[in-house]
């Protein structure tokens, strides 16, 4: 299970007033309910793509990035994705554009 949150600091880690940053957020672990990890307000950009790729072959999870006002739901084994949500599988994920 996912028992991390790293997520932020990869995609936002040039802009000092985001998230945990705003509230002096230290620990950084997750419930760990599921088994990927879910980064939420995606700006839709290759270039975000391009670090959740290098993160997940590096880390080797799987990664849910989800635009605003998109969402995902768990039910059981069942995963539904609601509006623009991309999945980034380290197992799928080849090369990434720098």
């Amino acid at each position: 299970m996912t028992t991390l949150v790293l997520l932020s600091d990869l995609v936002f880690q040039s802009n000092e007033k985001l998230d945990q940053r705003i509230i002096s957020l230290n620990d950084m672990k997750a419930l760990g309910l599921v088994n990927f990890e879910f980064a939420p307000h995606w700006d839709g950009s290759e270039e975000t793509l391009n670090s959740l790729r290098e993160y997940t072959l590096v880390n080797s999870k799987t990664v849910y990035a989800c635009q605003d006002g998109g969402g995902i739901v768990i039910d059981s084994e069942s995963v539904e994705l609601y509006g623009n949500v991309h999945l980034v599988d380290y197992k799928e994920s080849g090369p990434f554009d720098e």
